[in-house]
């Protein structure tokens, strides 16, 4: 059977996007009009987009900020959910490393509001792609948070940008219970307190950039993490407890098999990571030259099939010479193309729709 669809886009629209079975202007009226058994229906694709021809603007709109907790599901592999932000026309929301004003946004800061909550009795398999979700408020709230029943289910967060901008020890990203698997891929991920919090479940990060933690980069309760491919810096403690894997990681503390300094000798750690990033400090993660650590120092895809085959904007990673963070250093028929670096990205190199690469365990 064909899929459902569903869009999200701005009330501001002159008219509502055709071509979908329904229509939402929060996530938390697509969660609310959707949720529900689709194991003995079809598989849900909801499209986030800013309705083009219709005069739709997610910044004149502004943020969505409701809190939407998913529950009431139930799915399968074969019956599952995938909520996309898509490309609308040539605007790609990372092109230039930083979060985007322009682009759709799940946020707030309500004390107990949490922008992205699943807490879900039932099976739960849900991929979350393209997404800009933060947190502003007070402490211990995460902008995507996990919890679930007794099913084992999967999340999988791929291209996106998970922020908390609140006080104390707030997260980014939280997995309580044991019955979950999280996948996160070509992701950003900042916070005030652990950047990530892993108390339950398997997660699995390739290609994540993890920063500005006052806490860890990634605390574990001695659960199944594995991390490949991954810049953390800037934290108290860039890994922190017991990890299954640490592989191709570049951190400030030089963790894991085949580690890559992020911040050598003879210098300050500050200065490190302006020759790493082009611009860390005001928010732009991306590589900043061949000069780079992380310039094509991660794991290959063909020895790892979950390693991405393109990067958080779109851009392709060459086999065999993948970099490590969420950002590739963009290269056209082998040849370095800093040019479009500046100017914004690759144009026509599959957006961020899809992943690139399937998973493979």
């Amino acid at each position: 059977m064909a899929a459902r669809t569903a869009a999200i886009y701005p009330a501001n629209s002159d008219n509502a996007p055709s071509g979908y079975d329904a229509t939402y202007t929060t996530m938390s009226l697509m969660e609310t009009g959707e949720d529900g058994d689709l194991t003995g229906a079809n598989e849900l694709e909801v499209s986030i987009t800013e309705n083009a021809g219709e005069n739709g603007d997610w910044e004149a709109q502004g943020i969505d900020d409701d809190e939407t907790s998913f529950t009431g599901w139930t799915t399968d592999a074969a019956h599952d959910i995938t909520i996309t932000t898509l490309n609308d026309g040539a605007r790609n929301m990372y092109t230039d490393g930083k979060w985007s004003t322009s682009a759709y946004r799940k946020e707030n800061g309500g004390d107990t509001q949490t922008p992205i909550r699943i807490n879900n009795t039932n099976r739960i398999d849900v991929t979350f792609d393209g997404l800009q979700i933060k947190y502003t408020g007070g402490e211990n709230v995460q902008p995507l948070f996990t919890r679930i029943g007794a099913a084992s289910s999967t999340v999988i967060i791929k291209n996106s940008y998970l922020w908390d901008d609140g006080a104390g020890s707030s997260r980014a990203f939280y997995s309580l219970d044991a019955n979950i698997t999280t996948w996160l891929i070509n992701c950003i991920l900042l916070a005030s307190g652990d950047v990530l919090y892993i108390a339950g479940g398997v997660v699995k990060l390739y290609n994540c950039t993890i920063t500005l933690g006052g806490g860890a980069g990634i605390e574990t309760d001695n659960n199944d993490v594995i991390a490949i491919n991954c810049a953390v810096f800037n934290t108290a403690n860039d890994f922190k407890d017991t990890f299954t894997t640490i592989d191709y990681c570049a951190s400030d503390d030089v963790d894991g098999t085949n580690p890559v300094d992020i911040s050598p000798a003879n210098g300050t750690e500050a200065d490190k990571w302006a020759l790493a990033f082009t611009d860390y400090a005001n928010g732009d993660f991306r590589i900043k030259d061949v000069d780079s650590v992380l310039y094509q120092a991660g794991l290959d895809h063909s020895t790892d099939a979950n390693v991405p085959t393109i990067d958080i904007a779109g851009n392709a990673r060459v086999d065999g010479s993948e970099s490590i963070g969420a950002f590739e250093y963009p290269v056209v028929a082998g040849r370095i193309m800093s040019s479009l670096v500046s100017a914004g990205g690759l144009a026509g190199m599959g957006g961020i729709a899809g992943q690139g690469g399937g998973l493979a365990g």
